[in-house]
């Protein structure tokens, strides 16, 4: 009987579009993220980060060999580099323990959807391929709706400090202004 192949933990995969290869290291949800990210240790020092994403660890590796990717941007690979599962191949995964999700930002690359188009440039290469990539456009944007939301919050804060640095300016320059006046009144007195 042949062992089911998926995304799991330890599975060693390929970066579709880079060709840089690693180990799954972590699997769940990525802070200020909809969906599913798979936190990769790559072979080579080429990847984003060491595994933590805004000071908050996911998983621990070298700097520069951790990157986390959408499964669609995977594929898994056995001992010999072949590749024995995309992720059109397969919808489900594997889930890590989820954590409470906090607001963080967090880029991501896009897939390429020349990937998806048969030779013939007319149909998609497969229903399954069609439903993984409009999955993961629908979670990059409800990444991007968080973001926006976080932004316009950060931006009416800052809006907010704008008006009170501006009071404070202008409480200054009153105040300046009485006492240059209280002077001026003091002399002519004298």
């Amino acid at each position: 009987m042949m062992a089911e192949k998926r995304f799991a933990l330890k599975s060693r995969v390929e970066l579709v579009d880079k060709k840089l290869q690693g180990t799954i290291a972590y699997i769940g949800n990525v802070e200020s993220h909809s969906g599913t990210f798979y936190g990769i240790i790559l072979d080579e020092p080429k990847g984003k980060n060491n595994g933590s994403v805004k000071g908050k660890c996911y998983f621990t590796c070298p700097e520069n060999h951790g990157i986390f990717v959408r499964q669609t941007q995977i594929q898994l690979i056995d001992d010999n580099q072949k590749v024995i599962l995309s992720s059109s191949d397969s919808s489900e995964h594997v889930e890590s323990p989820k954590e409470p999700e906090k607001e963080t930002h967090f880029t991501s690359s896009i897939p390429v959807l020349s990937k998806m188009i048969s030779s013939d440039g007319d149909k998609p290469s497969s229903n399954t391929d069609l439903q993984a990539h409009v999955k993961d456009l629908e979670e990059k944007l409800q990444t991007l709706i968080i973001k926006r939301t976080e932004d316009k919050a950060k931006l009416k804060e800052l809006e907010k400090l704008k008006i009170q640095n501006q009071v404070s300016v202008l409480v200054q320059k009153s105040f300046h202004l009485l006492t240059l006046m209280f002077l001026f009144l003091a002399f002519i007195r004298v």
